[in-house]
This record gives structure tokens, C-alpha cells and sequence, in this order.
């Protein structure tokens, strides 16, 4: 998890065979990533960097 300090907002980057993607949480949810929400949106964003197509 890293902040974008240009947009003042926390995001996730998962890199897999040189294709990144990036989920931005919202407000908020940050401080929820404490529990299992982060987690989700892990493995939401690994499903979809896996179904798309290498460069």
C-alpha cells in the first residue's frame, strides 16, 4: 500500500511479468484495511491483472 502524496490518496499496485495495475481506496478505507477489505481488494486486483494480456 502506498499514498499519492499529488492526489492526497492511499492506493494498492500489484506487479506481475512487467503488467501493473493499481486500485486507489477511498476515503475512508484505509483505515479498514486493519480487517479483511484490503485483502479483497488484492485479490480482486490479482484476478484482473492475471486475465489480461502480456505486453
Amino acid at each position: 500500500m502506498n499514498y499519492d502524496d499529488e492526489i492526497n490518496q492511499w492506493y494498492v499496485s500489484l506487479i506481475r511479468d512487467g503488467k501493473e495495475l493499481k486500485t486507489y481506496l477511498e476515503s475512508g478505507d484505509a483505515e479498514l484495511c486493519i480487517d479483511d477489505s484490503l485483502g479483497i481488494e488484492i485479490a480482486q486486483l490479482k484476478d484482473s491483472i492475471d486475465r489480461r494480456p502480456a505486453n
